[in-house]
């Protein structure tokens, strides 16, 4: 599982509800960051300007900042023709295996 999220606290909020949904303990050891040496400089908020055509333009964000809500999980097996849906707080697959 690759997270990108605003702080290690977050990252590992998420990892423990996703892993409860079966039962499962994370293992801490296993976890790694990947942090940038200066993130301002690296993923910068504002983006940069650039001179296109005679026009300055912002080039677009490498990171947005956003809020993500997990939806809906889905297990696409080959040979299958439609997923099976583990898991649906949308309410947009019908009979998933865990209800909300």
């Amino acid at each position: 599982m690759q997270l990108l999220s605003r702080s290690e606290t977050e990252a590992r909020r998420v990892v423990s509800a996703v892993l409860d949904i079966q039962g499962h303990n994370p293992e801490w050891k296993r976890l790694k960051l990947n942090k940038a040496t200066n993130e301002s400089e690296a993923f910068p908020t504002i983006p940069q300007s650039e001179v296109i055509l005679g026009k300055s333009r912002k080039l677009p964000r490498i990171r947005p900042i956003a809020d993500v809500r997990f939806q809906y999980g889905a297990l696409h097996l080959h040979g299958l023709p439609n997923p099976i849906c583990l898991f649906d707080r949308s309410y947009t697959f019908p009979n998933p295996v865990v209800k909300v």
